[in-house]
């Protein structure tokens, strides 16, 4: 079958989720339409206008006050981490890139989206599931964010930090070596977790090499050929 249908299926679901998201921004009844579920946050609670957008205001005109640096660090944990799937037609049109990964300006632009969405849109939109990992900034104490592809291994949820074949570590890897705490968000779920990188020469390197080159269609391989710095794995167990 011809992907195109598919393709515009998909466009008109997302745009469907975007809209819902838009009207649950502005609290116009409360998110909710014939065609969009009652909006949620991470821990199964309602989503409210304020905490979907810091610059929502209430009734009385009043913006929320910010929360501080440290309250901004570390997300409420949740245990349970959801496996929502991947859309075909993301699927399809992931697998036609091949060993690219895309224009510069994607991967951006994926991490604002999930983020900017609540983990809505985010999960499966480039072809593979992907996360979001917080660590805390070994310099400022503040928290980053990154939008990564990932495994699973067990409990393990395994990322590669191969930084597209860079010759440096991605500054999210140094950080979680200084501070192995983490935060990781799937979709709408959250759980904090423990990292442990796992270098080339350790025992289960191979193996969640060859995990993740299968989720992510062998684009580490092509990395790990683009330079000579040996590519570390993180595997992060739910705490």
């Amino acid at each position: 079958m011809h992907p195109l249908p598919g393709a515009v299926r998909a466009i008109v679901d997302i745009a469907r989720q975007a809209a819902c998201y838009s009207v649950g921004r502005r609290g116009e009844a409360g998110g909710q339409s014939a065609e969009c579920p009652p909006g949620r946050r991470g821990d199964g609670g309602p989503v409210t206008g304020a905490e979907q957008d810091p610059h929502h205001r209430s009734a009385g005109g009043s913006r929320p006050r910010r929360r501080s640096a440290a309250a901004r660090v570390w997300l409420p944990p949740v245990t349970e981490v959801a496996a929502p799937a991947v859309p075909r037609i993301a699927r399809i049109l992931n697998g036609w890139m091949g060993t690219n990964s895309g224009p510069a300006f994607v991967p951006g632009l994926h991490r604002w989206l999930y983020m900017r969405t609540g983990g809505r849109l985010g999960h499966g939109i480039i072809g593979v599931p992907a996360l979001l990992l917080h660590t805390t900034g070994r310099r400022t104490g503040r928290l980053r964010t990154s939008a990564l592809v990932y495994g699973r291994d067990g409990e393990a949820l395994v990322v590669v930090a191969s930084n597209y074949g860079g010759e440096h570590d991605p500054i999210w890897l140094q950080n979680l070596r200084a501070d192995p705490r983490v935060q990781l968000q799937v979709s709408r779920r959250r759980v904090a977790a423990t990292a442990r990188v796992v270098e080339p020469g350790d025992a289960d390197y191979a193996r969640l090499m060859a995990l993740m080159n299968a989720v992510n269609r062998n684009r580490y391989r092509h990395y790990q050929a683009r330079t000579a710095r040996p590519i570390p794995l993180v595997a992060m167990t739910p705490a």
